[in-house]
């Protein structure tokens, strides 16, 4: 009996703790890699879970009405970063709740034509920060993640970052196993505690990017819907 008593209460403890454990898909800042791209592409999936508030009567993009405000809406700030350490590229893209958008690897994020460097790196370091959008972080505008990914280290950024909503998943290429084809594989993002010197690193050097290199290392924009993983 007292044997019993004792996984009973191990259990429940077990339980209680696993309760409590963050959902590893929704919080503010996450990492990802893709390899191998000189083989073939990767893509990025990204989700507004709603977690952080909703247009009650339905989406909307703009400021809403009284009856139907716009909450929730996020700027997912995205930086990419090279085998040598290098950010070559940094965009930010509204997302509102409920929406799920994506990015590749190939045409979005790191193509020579799109990298600060000029150049295609064979794998990537994605790096995602979700902030609320509109003046103050009140998620509220549709315009307010225009250069957000540069701007991430305001005073309106809560630091550190707190749970915002964001979901986020993407592939990547693995050599064969003898002659076969690369496999795809997708995975969920990995969330990670963000310091306060790589918040500044991120944003101070999206924002050279942004003021300096006339167009080059802004990557294009996130696409609405989802993509599929390809067939293994």
């Amino acid at each position: 009996m007292y044997l019993r008593n004792i996984i009973l209460v191990a259990l429940v403890c077990a339980i209680a703790a696993f309760a409590q454990t963050p959902a590893s898909l929704d919080w503010a800042y996450q990492v990802k890699y893709a390899a191998n791209l000189s083989i073939g592409d990767a893509y990025f999936d990204i989700m507004n879970t709603g977690a952080s508030g909703a247009a009650p009567l339905g989406p909307g993009t703009g400021l809403g009405t009284a009856l139907n405000p716009v909450t929730g809406n996020l700027c997912v700030n995205v930086y990419t970063v090279d085998p040598n350490e290098e950010l070559i590229s940094c965009c930010s893209c509204l997302i509102t709740p409920d929406a799920t958008v994506h990015l590749t690897a190939l045409t979005d994020l790191a193509s020579a034509a799109i990298t600060a460097t000029g150049v295609a790196p064979p794998s990537i370091s994605v790096k995602l920060i979700a902030t609320l959008a509109g003046a103050g972080g009140t998620g509220s505008s549709a315009t307010a993640c225009a250069d957000s990914a540069a701007l991430a280290n305001t005073a309106a950024f809560p630091f550190p970052p707190t749970d915002r909503g964001l979901a986020a998943w993407g592939t990547s290429l693995h050599p064969p196993v003898g002659s076969g084809p690369y496999l795809t594989t997708e995975t969920p993002f990995t969330t990670a505690v963000l310091s306060g010197a790589e918040l500044v690193s991120l944003t101070g050097r999206c924002a050279s990017i942004i003021g300096n290199l006339s167009g080059h290392g802004q990557c294009i924009s996130c696409s609405l819907t989802a993509l599929g993983a390809a067939k293994m």
